[in-house]
């Protein structure tokens, strides 16, 4: 027994076996002391050192000029080495093949070389879930939803819910980002279709997963048997939509933060609302916005303006106003990745194609409808994505839909008020010396505009004179009456006598008369 002033004598040689116990437990204690190497391995306690940082915002509609205008900024940070990029996402959704591209190019070619976190400030709903998932990681302020990506497209009906042929790769695809991120399949899978019923699944051994109710139905007896509770959590025929609490709670979000330097201290990051550099969109890049949002209209402008300018005499106003349109259209179509090269040559192809039909072969009427093909499609062909002309995939298809309907409205406008410029514009005085007329007034009238005027019509063979230079466009005199003419494309001097070859509507196409007999001005025959 030791009493109070005894002591224990170490010797200067530890005994072998006293050395090997003393080993075991100093290691055990180093295992299990907290704060080391266990807790070191996980990211959740123990980020890596970010050292660069970005904060690239995504607040808007999801579509094609906002991925090219997201993509530019991300390359820009990866080039300057980012290592970190913090997404704030706010958005109500968009257009379907835009998610698609988001997404491939996060997951596929910046997810490798950063880690991005999204960070829901507000919505992140339909398009803006798929974009959310494709991540590393959802951190969500309070307040925020995330999810109802079930895809709808606008048809001659109204709105409408996307078919299955749709639904089916866009679960694919969310299953494929939940897996990568560890995020529940199914519960993924339920933000895309409503007809699925989630089932929450506690084990015995307390892990919680959720699955389908369908594919519950075929577990084995062994699977149910270790099951101590289960109840719906998303219903059939609901869209899934998780509120921020929601979120964390079924292991979407990594958690609810409240400002920008709470997110910066999820990454190890201190003042991080100070230190990081943001990459906004450039105010170019809001005016291609602006002005794409409205581009139908352009072609809805240009193409009246074509039929004015065939209308008129000669190339002027309304010509320059038509090539102004569409030249807007497509430059800013090239800009936001929907127009290319072969339709902005496709469509002066067929200028030129109706140009030929007017001025150089008129009344052969195949190059005219020709050009008018060709225009009509090199528009159509602007107005979709540079991936595809024919589209093969359902998502596609929505697209094709949607632009053939925009387009057919444009068409129909553009039709109905040329028909009403034909009819009405004539009566009025200002504007009726715009429109050709085809027909002679009555004796000693020097012009009888509107709809008297198209009761008389000039008839072929009907000799006359010129009273400018056509060329080919200009003014003859028949008999009294002045009406404005097209040579076949060749040019014509002043008071060179005419002999009228075709009549067509308003268009009255002329040549050289070269026969002894002409009318003169007055509307008499010389001698």
């Amino acid at each position: 027994m030791l009493g109070p002033g005894n002591r224990i004598k170490i010797p200067g040689v530890i005994p072998p076996a006293l050395g090997l116990a003393l080993a075991v437990v100093l290691g055990v204690s180093i295992l299990c002391a907290p704060g080391t190497m266990a807790q070191a391995d996980s990211p959740e306690e123990a980020p890596p050192p970010y050292k660069t940082p970005y904060l690239i915002p995504l607040e808007e509609e999801i579509d094609d000029w906002n991925f090219t205008t997201f993509k530019r900024r991300v390359d820009q940070a990866l080039e300057a080495g980012a290592d970190l990029i913090v997404v704030p996402l706010d958005t109500p959704g968009g257009e379907l093949h835009a998610a698609f591209n988001f997404g491939k190019y996060i997951f596929n070619k910046v997810r490798p070389r950063a880690r991005v976190a999204f960070y829901i400030t507000n919505h992140a709903l339909s398009a803006g879930a798929l974009i959310a998932l494709s991540g590393h990681e959802i951190v969500m302020g309070p307040g925020g939803t995330i999810g109802d990506c079930q895809p709808i497209f606008l048809s001659t009906e109204g709105i409408k819910e996307g078919p299955e042929k749709i639904q089916s790769p866009l679960r694919a695809t969310f299953r494929k980002y939940a897996r990568a991120n560890d995020y529940p399949e199914a519960l993924a899978e339920s933000m895309v279709t409503k007809e699925l019923e989630i089932l929450q699944v506690i084990q015995k051994d307390d892990k919680t997963v959720y699955v389908r109710a369908d594919k519950y139905e075929s577990w084995t007896e062994e699977q149910k048997k270790n099951v101590k509770s289960k109840e719906v959590v998303v219903k059939e025929g609901e869209l899934l939509t998780m509120t921020t609490r929601e979120a964390v709670e079924f292991g979407f979000a990594r958690a609810e933060v409240h400002s920008l330097k709470e997110l910066g201290l999820l990454f190890g990051l201190e003042d991080f609302d100070r230190k990081v550099k943001r990459l906004e969109p450039s105010w170019s890049e809001d005016m291609v916005k602006a002005v794409q949002a409205w581009n139908i209209l352009f072609v809805l402008i240009g193409l009246l303006c074509l039929y004015l300018e065939f209308k008129t005499p000669g190339f002027g106003f309304f010509g320059i106003a038509g090539i102004v349109a569409f030249a807007v259209y497509f430059f800013f179509g090239y800009l936001t990745g929907l127009s290319n090269y072969w339709e902005i040559a496709l469509c002066l192809v067929g200028v030129i194609l109706i140009g030929l039909e007017i001025f150089v072969v008129p009344g052969t009427g195949f190059t005219g409808i020709l050009g008018i093909v060709c225009v009509l499609v090199g528009l159509f062909a602007g107005g979709l994505p540079n991936e595809f002309i024919i589209p093969r995939f359902p998502y596609q298809q929505v697209i094709f839909q949607e632009m053939l309907i925009k387009f057919s409205i444009a068409l129909g406008t553009v039709l109905v008020l040329a028909y009403a410029i034909s009819k009405y514009l004539p009566d009025i005085p200002v504007f009726n010396k715009l429109i050709l007329t085809a027909a002679s007034g009555p004796p000693h009238s020097e012009a009888v505009p509107g709809r008297l005027a198209a009761e008389q019509t000039v008839t072929l063979d009907s000799l006359g004179t010129a009273l400018t230079a056509l060329r080919p466009t200009g003014t003859a005199r028949f008999g009294p009456t002045r009406v404005d003419v097209v040579t076949q494309g060749e040019f014509l001097e002043k008071n060179t006598p005419l002999r009228v070859i075709q009549t067509s509507g308003y268009r009255i196409v002329v040549v050289e008369d070269t026969t002894e007999n002409t009318t003169n001005n007055t509307g008499e025959d010389s001698a």
